[in-house]
């Protein structure tokens, strides 16, 4: 068994007036994800937010807030350290 820890990195959407703003919404929203449950061998798992990486731009006003619209999972020794 693999007992490496496995990241997520998720790219959600805010709604904000400033970089400042949707740092601060985005760390809110990826607080208010965090979850535990126990695996099928009986592990507790758990998901925490450790950071917001960037913040970026959108210039199309139709995508809602809080819109997954990337995520993948990472294996590292050392924790994550975002690229």
């Amino acid at each position: 068994m693999n007992r490496l820890p496995l990241w997520d990195e998720s790219i959600l959407l805010v709604r904000a007036r400033s970089p400042r703003e949707a740092t601060k919404k985005a760390a809110s929203l990826g607080r208010s994800l965090e979850h535990s449950y126990k695996n099928s061998l009986g592990e507790l798992v758990r998901w925490v937010f450790v950071r917001t990486l960037d913040v970026e731009l959108l210039v199309d006003q139709s995508l809602a807030h809080g819109t997954e619209v990337f995520s993948r999972l990472i294996r590292r020794k050392r924790g994550y350290q975002g690229e």
